[in-house]
């Protein structure tokens, strides 16, 4: 119970950080920020191990490799999708990638989180898993609502006319061929 309300805890201390990154206290915002994907790892780790069927199928492992494969989406979506330079390091005049898995949706790290901890779910089938992947996926969907909501539309310049023609989560046929295409 303990790793589901620290990964829970994840979410509301990111987005902490993000109104701290509003009001211009920016080291304190990449400290918490820190600390929230800190948090939401060790409650990972702890709710894998915890659930580890000790022993592992065919189809567990493909599962398992399923969701390795949705959490490199994942660090890459959020760590390497987006040019340091431009978006974390400058002077408050932060603009819009709209390119690769940005051009998918405005937030595929919800898309990539959720698959990652359905997969482990199905593959090691434990109870606090499921919870988790449920839970994760709401509060993580609730936190970006509120970041396209409040927090972007004032960091990040032409964020109104990306939430127009970007869909929020769920990607359409013309978003899946805006991201190859510029890629």
């Amino acid at each position: 119970m303990t790793a589901l309300f620290l990964g829970a805890l994840s979410f509301p201390v990111c987005a902490l950080s993000d109104w701290l990154g509003l009001r211009g206290r920016r080291r304190s915002a990449s400290a918490l920020f820190a600390l929230g994907c800190l948090l939401l790892a060790a409650s990972s780790v702890a709710l894998f191990r915890d659930n580890y069927p000790g022993q592992l199928t065919l189809p567990r492992v493909l599962l398992l490799l399923g969701a390795a494969g949705a959490l490199a989406l994942e660090f890459y979506t959020l760590f390497f999708a987006l040019p340091f330079s431009d978006t974390y390091a400058g002077d408050g005049g932060l603009s819009v990638i709209d390119t690769g898995v940005y051009a998918l949706c405005r937030h595929p790290g919800v898309l990539w989180l959720a698959l990652t901890y359905l997969l482990a779910a199905a593959a090691l089938d434990g109870a606090q898993l499921w919870t988790a992947a449920l839970l994760y996926t709401a509060l993580d969907t609730a936190y970006v609502w509120w970041q396209d909501r409040f927090i972007f539309p004032h960091t990040l310049a032409g964020y109104d006319a990306y939430q127009k023609r970007t869909p929020f989560l769920l990607p359409t046929r013309d978003s899946i061929r805006a991201c190859f295409r510029s890629k």
